[in-house]
C-alpha cells in the first residue's frame, strides 16, 4: 500500500487539476450547476475508503457510481420548482426520456436541465475514477488525458481569455510529472541499496520545477503562425472532420446552451436547430466571382419539429449535366445568348472545408462533378387481376390514374405509353407470357436519358401486365443539396453554370393553384403540437388575398415589421419556437423569420421549405465578385409555384425583399446601378425595419421594392446592330496578328535550340535582356561565372550549357541526338527556374 503522505500528495494534485477544469466550466456558465468543485472533492476523497480498507474495491466502484447518479438526479429534482415531490419525479423522468429520444433521433430540445444533471454525474464519476487510477495504479496519463480533454473541449466554445485555465492546468501537470518521476527515482535508489544523497529529492524537485517553468514560458512566448504547415494540415484533416462531426452533434443535442464564440458551425447536416448561436465572425467562407449578388443555398429543410428543421427520407443520385462547359466565353451577354435568359456562370473558391456546394439556381454544368440529394418519392405498386381495384388509402391522383388504366389492362393485357402521365415514373413492370405461370420483371432505369425509349420497349414486350411499380416525378425538381464527390478543401474551387428561377411578379400572380400531390404531402406538414393561434394569425393576414403570391407577400410584410436581433435568447421548456417568436418575443434572427413565414404558409396549405445558406456577401473592391463571410450565414423560406418551381422570399428585415425580374433584367440593374446597390442592407445593431421608405414603397415594374432605392428605370437593353462594328473588328484582328508575330519572334530567339551553340547564344541574349552587360572578349566560362553570380538560382543550368558549348567548340566533341535532347531539357529547366525566381522576386 502507498505511503500515507504520498496518497495525500497525489490526491491533492488531482483535486487541483479537477478544480481548474471545473472552474473553467462554471465560469462559462453554460447551465445552472451546484458547487462542482465540492462534488469533485468528495468524489475524489471517496477513493480513500479502499486505501484504508474500509470497503472492498469492486464494491466501492459500484457504490460510487450509483452515488454519482443519485446526486445528479437529486439535483435535477431541485431544479423543478412549484411542484409537489411526487410530481417532480414524474416531470423529471419525462424530461430525461424526451432528451434521450432527441439523442437517438433527429431533433432538438430547448431543455437545459438534462445537461445540468449530466455535468453533475460526470463530475462525480470523473473525480472518483481519475483519483483511483492515480493513487492506486500511478496511471498519470489517464488522469491527464481525461481531464485535459474535458478542459480543451470546454475551451473550444469560450473566448480566448479563458486559456489561462489551460496554462494553469499544464503547470500543475508538470508538477505532477516531476513528483512522480522523482518518487520513482527514489524507489530505484532504495532498491539498488545506493546511499541516498543529502538534499537529493529537494534538488531534483527544484530542477524539475525550473525546467517545467522554462518550458511553459517558452511555449507562451512562441508566436504560432495562423496558417499551419501543409503536412500538418494533411495529417490532422481526418481528425478535424471527426471533431467537426462531434461538434455538430453537440450543437444539436445541446442547442439550447449559449455559446461565446462569434463563429458558429456553418453547415449543419440533416437537422437545423432553431436555437443555434448566430454566426457573427468575419472569417471568409468563400469567394464568388458572380456578376450578380446571388443568395447561396447549402441545404433545404422540409420538416418542422417545433424546435428545429430537418430533412429525412432522401436519396442520392448523380447530377446529370453537360460534360463540358457550354459557355462560349466569360461575358454574361454571351452566356445569355448561348443558354437562355436565365443562365449565369460563376466560380466559387472555398476558404473552409465544405461538405456542400453552394449552387445558386439549377446547375447546367458543374466542375468537379457532384451528386445531389433529392426527396425519396413514395413508390406505389398495383397488382392487376380480375377482382383487383386500387386501394382507398392511395392518394386521389394515384387512385384516379389506376382506375383509368385498370380497364385497359383487363381488356388488352397492356397499357399504352400515352396513358402514362408525365407526373408518374414507371420503375418496374411485371409481365406473364400467355400459357406460362412465370412472371418476367422488367426494371427501368429512371435516371437514364433514354428512359422513355426503355419504357416503350418494356411495354411492347410480349405478355400480359400483372403488376407495375411507379413513383411521382416531381421530387427531382426539389433538390435538397449538392455535394462534391470529395469534400471541398481549403482553397479549392469549383465552376458552375446554372439557370436561375427568375419569375416576374406577373408570372407569380398568374401561377396555377393546382399543386402536385407529392409537393403537398411533403411540404405542408406541421406538428400536431403547433398552437392554433399561429393558424388563426395566418388566416387573418391572408383573408383578402386571392392567390398564393399575395398571401406570401402579406405574411412577408407582416414579419418584416418585427425586430431583428442578431442573437438567440433562452427559450422555455416545451415551447414551439415559431409560436414563441410570433406572440411572445417578437424579435429574433433570420432562422426565426424564415421559420415563421414557412410555418404560417403551411398552416394555410401553401407548400414551403427553408434554406440554410449564405447571403450575397460583400462586393470585392476590384469588382470581381463577392466575399462571403461567417456573418453572412442566412436562412430564408421558399414557396412552391406550379410550373415555376421554388421561389425565395425575404421576411428578415435587414435584407431587401427579393427582386422579381428575369436574369437579364437583373444583370442590367447590376450594370446600371453597380452591384453594391443590390447588396443586402445591414443595420447597426438590433433595429426594426424603417417602414417609412422601402416597405411602403410601391413595387416597381420588375416586382419587389428596388434594392437600396436603385434599379432599372428603363428597358435594360437596346439593339444597335453589331456590338463590334468595323473598327472594333479591325482592332481585334490587328491585336491578334501582333500577338502571333511576337510569339514567333520569341520562339525564334528563346525556343528549343537545335544545337548546343544555339543554346549558348540564346543564353547570352537572355542575359543581355535581363540587364547583364557582357564583354565580347569574355571566355564562355567567364560569362557563365558572371551570369551565375547575377542569378544564382539557375547556376547549374548555366554551367551545364557552357560546359557542353566549350567541349563542342574547342574540344572537337561531335554532337549526337542524346546531347541535343539533354541540352533542350537543360534549356527548358533554365527558363522555368528563371521564371520562378522572377515571380518570387516580384
Amino acid at each position: 500500500m502507498p505511503r500515507i503522505n504520498e496518497i495525500w500528495v497525489l490526491l491533492g494534485v488531482n483535486i487541483m487539476l479537477l478544480s481548474l477544469t471545473l472552474s473553467s466550466i462554471q465560469s462559462a456558465n453554460w447551465v445552472q450547476t451546484p458547487a462542482l468543485i465540492l462534488i469533485a472533492s468528495v468524489g475524489a476523497l471517496t477513493t480513500l475508503a479502499a486505501s484504508y480498507r474500509l470497503i472492498n474495491p469492486h464494491r466501492l466502484h459500484i457504490v460510487s457510481a450509483l452515488a454519482g447518479i443519485c446526486i445528479g438526479y437529486a439535483y435535477g429534482l431541485s431544479l423543478i420548482p412549484s411542484l409537489a415531490l411526487i410530481d417532480r419525479f414524474s416531470e423529471l423522468n419525462y424530461r430525461l426520456y424526451s432528451w434521450i429520444l432527441v439523442i437517438f433521433g433527429n431533433d432538438v430540445t430547448t431543455d437545459t436541465l438534462p445537461l445540468s444533471i449530466l455535468i453533475v454525474v460526470l463530475t462525480w464519476l470523473i473525480s472518483y475514477f481519475t483519483s483511483w487510477f492515480l493513487i492506486h495504479h500511478k496511471w498519470v496519463w489517464t488522469t491527464i488525458l481525461t481531464l485535459g480533454s474535458v478542459l480543451i473541449i470546454n475551451l473550444t466554445y469560450v473566448p480566448e481569455s479563458y486559456s489561462i485555465y489551460l496554462f494553469s492546468f499544464i503547470s500543475v501537470v508538470l508538477l505532477l510529472i516531476v513528483y512522480i518521476n522523482t518518487h520513482r527515482y527514489e524507489q530505484y535508489i532504495k532498491s539498488e541499496n545506493i546511499p541516498h544523497p543529502r538534499f537529493n529529492t529537494l534538488t531534483n524537485f527544484g530542477i524539475g520545477i525550473l525546467m517545467s517553468g522554462l518550458a511553459l514560458i517558452t511555449a507562451l512566448s512562441i508566436t504560432i503562425p495562423e496558417d499551419s504547415p501543409t503536412p500538418l494540415k494533411q495529417t490532422f484533416r481526418p481528425i478535424n472532420r471527426y471533431v467537426n462531426q462531434i461538434r455538430v452533434e453537440f450543437q444539436r443535442i445541446f442547442a439550447a446552451v449559449p455559446t461565446y464564440r462569434s463563429d458558429s458551425i456553418r453547415f449543419f447536416d440533416r437537422v437545423l436547430p432553431l436555437i443555434r448561436s448566430v454566426p457573427k465572425g468575419n472569417e471568409t467562407v468563400f469567394l464568388a466571382n458572380a456578376r450578380l449578388p446571388l443568395y447561396w443555398p447549402a441545404i433545404a429543410y422540409d420538416e418542422y419539429t417545433s424546435t428545429a428543421w430537418r430533412v429525412d427520407d432522401i436519396e442520392t443520385k448523380p447530377v446529370t449535366l453537360f460534360e463540358s462547359s457550354p459557355l462560349a466565353g466569360e461575358e454574361q451577354v454571351e452566356e445569355i445568348t448561348t443558354l437562355g435568359p436565365n443562365a449565369v456562370s460563376y466560380t466559387i473558391q472555398m476558404f473552409v472545408d465544405s461538405p456542400y456546394m453552394m449552387v445558386a439556381g439549377a446547375p447546367i454544368y458543374l466542375d468537379p462533378k457532384a451528386e445531389q440529394q433529392i426527396p425519396n418519392s413514395t413508390t406505389y405498386e398495383m397488382v392487376f387481376s380480375d377482382t383487383a381495384t386500387p386501394s382507398d388509402n392511395l392518394p386521389q391522383d394515384v387512385k384516379s390514374w389506376l382506375h383509368s388504366i385498370n380497364g385497359s389492362v383487363a381488356e388488352t393485357g397492356n397499357i399504352e405509353l400515352a396513358q402514362i402521365p408525365s407526373s408518374f415514373i414507371i420503375k418496374q413492370i411485371n409481365k406473364t407470357l400467355n400459357g406460362s405461370s412465370r412472371d418476367t420483371k422488367i426494371s427501368i432505369d429512371t435516371n437514364s436519358p433514354d428512359y422513355y425509349k426503355d419504357l416503350r420497349a418494356a411495354l411492347e414486350q410480349p405478355g400480359t401486365i400483372k403488376a407495375i411499380s411507379f413513383q411521382r416525378a416531381i421530387a427531382t425538381s426539389s433538390p435538397i443539396s449538392y455535394k462534391p464527390l470529395k469534400t471541398l478543401q481549403v482553397n479549392k474551387s469549383y465552376d458552375v453554370v446554372s439557370e436561375l428561377t427568375s419569375p416576374t411578379e406577373q408570372d407569380l400572380l398568374r401561377a396555377s393553384e393546382d399543386i402536385p400531390h407529392d409537393i403537398i404531402d411533403r411540404y405542408t406538414n406541421l406538428p400536431k403540437t403547433l398552437p392554433e393561434r399561429v393558424t388563426f394569425l395566418s388566416k387573418a393576414l391572408t383573408k383578402d388575398a386571392t392567390n398564393t403570391y399575395e398571401k406570401a407577400l402579406n405574411i412577408e410584410s407582416y414579419l418584416r415589421e418585427l425586430t431583428y436581433v442578431p442573437k438567440s435568447s433562452p427559450l422555455p421548456h416545451k415551447v414551439d419556437v415559431v409560436d414563441h417568436f410570433l406572440f411572445e418575443d417578437q424579435s429574433g434572427y433570420s432562422d426565426y423569420f424564415a421559420s415563421a413565414m414557412a410555418v404560417m404558409l403551411r398552416a394555410i396549405d401553401i407548400p414551403t421549405r427553408v434554406i440554410l445558406g449564405f447571403g450575397p456577401g460583400e462586393e470585392n473592391p476590384d469588382q470581381s465578385g463577392f466575399t462571403v463571410r461567417d456573418k453572412d450565414n442566412h436562412v430564408w423560406p421558399e414557396v412552391f409555384f406550379t410550373n415555376i418551381g421554388w421561389v425565395p422570399f425575404e421576411p428578415t428585415p435587414i435584407y431587401p425583399t427579393r427582386v422579381r425580374a428575369t436574369t437579364a433584367q437583373r444583370l442590367a440593374m447590376a450594370t446600371n446601378s453597380g452591384i453594391g446597390g443590390m447588396q443586402k442592407r445591414m443595420l447597426a445593431g438590433p433595429s426594426k425595419l424603417d417602414t417609412s421608405s422601402e416597405d411602403k414603397r410601391e413595387r416597381d415594374d420588375l416586382g419587389g421594392p428596388l434594392s437600396g432605392g436603385q434599379g432599372a428605370k428603363e428597358p435594360p437593353f437596346r439593339h444597335f446592330g453589331s456590338p463590334l462594328g468595323k473598327g472594333g473588328l479591325a482592332f481585334i484582328l490587328s491585336t491578334l496578328g501582333i500577338l502571333f508575330l511576337s510569339r514567333l519572334v520569341w520562339i525564334r530567339i528563346y525556343g528549343p535550340p537545335n544545337r548546343v551553340a544555339d543554346a549558348f547564344s540564346s543564353m547570352r541574349s537572355l542575359a543581355k535582356f535581363l540587364g547583364l552587360s557582357s564583354n565580347i572578349n569574355q571566355t564562355p566560362y567567364e560569362f557563365a561565372n558572371n551570369f551565375s553570380n547575377y542569378i544564382p538560382d539557375i547556376g547549374s543550368e548555366i554551367e551545364e550549357i557552357s560546359d557542353k558549348f566549350v567541349l563542342e567548340t574547342y574540344g572537337a566533341k561531335s554532337q549526337d541526338s542524346t546531347d541535343l535532347i539533354q541540352i533542350r531539357r537543360t534549356w527548358k529547366s533554365l527558363k522555368q527556374s528563371l521564371l520562378k525566381t522572377l515571380k518570387n522576386t516580384t
